[in-house]
């Protein structure tokens, strides 16, 4: 598979609803969006983020038989913990719910979504993760915790992935002497 990392300038609002049933543009400022701000419906939640957006390619296995997998371009989300795919490519290549997790959505809403481990590949990188199952128009989401245990890490200034020269396992401490 090839590695594919897109930036994009940020996005203005979509007109997506709320629970509440408002519009996403009322939320915004005259104008439809801030500086720098995209906006995002994820569950019929409308969140803005502070940043562009980046995508990369992503190749998701089911770890009982690696010979079944799934390829698709992921919104990486760094305020995301977990990973997201739609539950019909989760299932096409048969991996199934193992549990439930309860998450919070951007407006403190608790929401139980199904769970399961998946392996995960990207940026030429393995790594393995929990993958939440989500709606069937669902954008899949990459997680931080994938990226970081695959040793890669967005730059805050460019937007862009990175490799790092080692993938972190304990905070660093100099060497002398304890006081």
């Amino acid at each position: 598979m090839s590695t594919v990392v897109e930036t994009h300038a940020p996005a203005t609002a979509r007109g997506h609803r709320t629970r509440g049933g408002a519009s996403a543009e009322s939320t915004l400022p005259a104008g439809g969006h801030r500086v720098g701000d995209t906006d995002r419906c994820i569950r019929g939640i409308f969140m803005n983020i502070t940043m562009g957006v980046t995508h990369v390619d992503v190749t998701v296995r089911n770890p009982a038989d690696p010979t079944r997998s799934w390829e698709g371009r992921f919104l990486v989300d760094t305020g995301a913990i977990d990973s997201l795919v739609p539950r019909s490519r989760l299932e096409a290549i048969g991996i199934r719910p193992e549990g439930q997790r309860v998450y919070e959505l951007a407006d403190g809403t608790e929401i139980e979504m199904d769970i399961a481990g998946a392996r995960l590949e990207f940026m030429g990188e393995l790594t393995a993760g929990l993958i939440i199952f989500g709606d069937a128009d669902a954008e899949s989401l990459l997680g931080v915790t994938a990226l970081e245990s695959a040793g890669i890490e967005v730059d805050p200034q460019s937007q862009r992935l990175k490799k790092l020269p080692a993938v972190r396992l304990k905070s660093v401490r100099r060497p002398g002497p304890r006081i």
